[in-house]
């Protein structure tokens, strides 16, 4: 059975001591590790899409248009291409080899990650199959018993019309 899944982190990106994936940290939430998102969907179909996020206020003249907090020390080169920004996405196969995560052959770039506030977005795209769902029924009122009930309806209506008529008479 394939199931649906998401992954959605969007603040600054880090990678620990000891880590193999960056790690997301929203505003005032849990830190999202990629790793486990990652190995969740990985061998499936999916869509990946990141970029960093851009410093609306801040943009002009600031490093990676204001997304860059890594300085002097940035490795995409926001120190001689202040504009630059990241942008992937790739939608195929999920795959691994050693700590690259790669979707069909291309590299997704978590290496410039780290240091910056960005949005890094995953979902599998596979037809996803639902067993043991109860099929419906036929409809509960079936053409012919909606007809039966019309007709019943227009002959009490007829009835009443007709009773209607007698009462006028009389009263």
């Amino acid at each position: 059975m394939h199931d649906f899944k998401v992954m959605a982190a969007v603040g600054v990106f880090h990678v620990p001591k000891g880590a193999t994936a960056p790690v997301c940290f929203p505003d005032g939430e849990d830190p999202i590790e990629l790793l486990v998102g990652l190995e969740s969907m990985e061998g499936r179909e999916v869509e990946v899409v990141t970029h960093y996020l851009p410093d609306a206020a801040n943009a002009k003249g600031a490093r990676g248009l204001g997304s860059c907090l890594m300085g002097d020390h940035c490795p995409t080169g926001h120190k001689d291409k202040p504009n630059w920004i990241l942008q992937f996405q790739a939608k195929g196969t999920l795959r691994r080899e050693g700590f690259a995560w790669f979707v069909n052959d291309s590299r997704i770039p978590l290496g410039l990650l780290p240091g910056h506030k960005a949005r890094f977005m995953m979902t599998t795209t596979e037809k996803v199959i639902v067993e043991d769902v109860p099929q419906p029924e036929n409809h509960p009122f079936p053409d012919e018993e909606v007809k039966d009930i019309m007709q019943e309806a227009k002959e009490l209506e007829e009835l009443l019309q007709g009773l209607q008529a007698i009462v006028r008479e009389k009263g």
